[in-house]
């Protein structure tokens, strides 16, 4: 991926917030210009034994039809006026919901902007897409070990596993038992005739790919604000060091249903939750997003208790299927 299709990349997601923002903003002054409506005593009833309940965009307004206009007709069915029990029945199904959530206002606006998709080449994004054009590395043809002799390897003692079994040796690891997104700015390392951290290794290898791995032992932390803060000074050193460099943020691997079963922090819906995290972070910097979870997890979305001796780690096997996954998904051209 070059560097003008990073800036593009964050160019579209500037332009997608401020139209989420727009649309926000329209959405209240909607609210606002039926706020009229409702304490003139068309947008209330009272049920009669509790408090006053509002209802916004479903009460008749023949009188104000240009407030009308916003709502859409067919769900409008005028009533007697002796029958406002009918209303109170009809809690507001309505505009507050949409005020509250105005991201979901985003696709009708990107429609307004076709030519910010042309090579979407599907209505339906596929699993793991975010909003827009953003998705994970796809398959690409293989490269071989050679791909991986400039790139440098961060993680925690499942990216140790790889460095054991997977058989490639001409790369550089950072990675260490219980490495955090946190301890990678103070555990040292011995790289370039010198002892760095992990973040401080990348200014002074200027690697033209980073892998990261991080996250697993960052489940249990009550802030996934901090942890994804921490994870993006990663980034941000990789692109200091080398502004062409190909960052990969690694999706965390998920667990067994057994280990997932035990009921600590260590769980799959903690290992969701971060991925949607990481996978929105990838987008806002530019980098790319491997989807690696994917590719390894059953139907029931965990790790195979065949493939793992503990419920967290990889056998040998998966280790180099973990490799073959990484060959098959690169962004960077390789000359024949």
């Amino acid at each position: 991926m070059s560097r003008r299709e990073r800036t593009r990349r964050r160019q579209r997601a500037v332009r997608r917030a401020v139209i989420s923002t727009i649309w926000g903003i329209v959405l209240c002054s909607l609210a606002l210009i039926a706020l009229p409506a409702m304490l003139s005593g068309n947008g209330f009833a009272s049920t009669g034994t509790g408090p006053v309940r509002v209802t916004i965009g479903l009460g008749r307004q023949p009188e104000r039809p240009a407030d009308g206009a916003d709502e859409p007709e067919a769900e409008v069915t005028p009533e007697p006026a002796e029958t406002p029990a009918a209303e109170t029945e009809r809690p507001a199904e309505s505009t507050v919901i949409e005020t509250e959530r105005p991201e979901e206002t985003v696709p009708p606006a990107e429609t307004v902007q076709p030519e910010e998709k042309p090579d979407s080449g599907t209505e339906n994004p596929p699993e793991g897409e975010s909003a827009g054009e953003f998705a994970p590395v796809p398959e690409s043809e293989a490269v071989d070990d050679g791909y991986f002799a400039d790139a440098v390897f961060i993680g925690d003692s499942r990216t140790q596993g790889l460095r054991l079994y997977s058989g490639l040796k001409d790369t550089t690891w950072l990675c260490s038992v219980g490495l955090t997104v946190e301890t990678a700015y103070t555990e040292k390392f011995s790289v370039a005739g010198g002892q760095y951290s992990a973040v401080d290794a990348l200014g002074a290898l200027k690697p033209a790919k980073v892998y990261i791995m991080l996250g697993l032992n960052e489940l249990g932390w009550k802030s996934a604000d901090i942890f994804i803060e921490k994870y993006a000074g990663i980034i941000d050193a990789a692109l200091a060091a080398n502004p062409d460099c190909e960052v990969y943020v690694q999706s965390i691997l998920p667990v067994s249903a057994s280990k997932d079963a035990a009921g600590t922090w260590c769980n799959n819906k903690n290992v969701l939750s971060r991925n949607e995290r990481l996978i929105a972070l990838a987008e806002e910097k530019g980098v790319n997003y491997l989807d690696v979870a994917s590719a390894f997890k059953d139907e029931n979305g965990c790790l195979p208790e065949s493939s793992t001796p503990d419920g967290v780690h990889l056998n040998p096997g998966l280790c180099v299927s973990w490799l073959d996954y990484l060959k098959t998904h690169t962004v960077t051209e390789v000359e024949a």
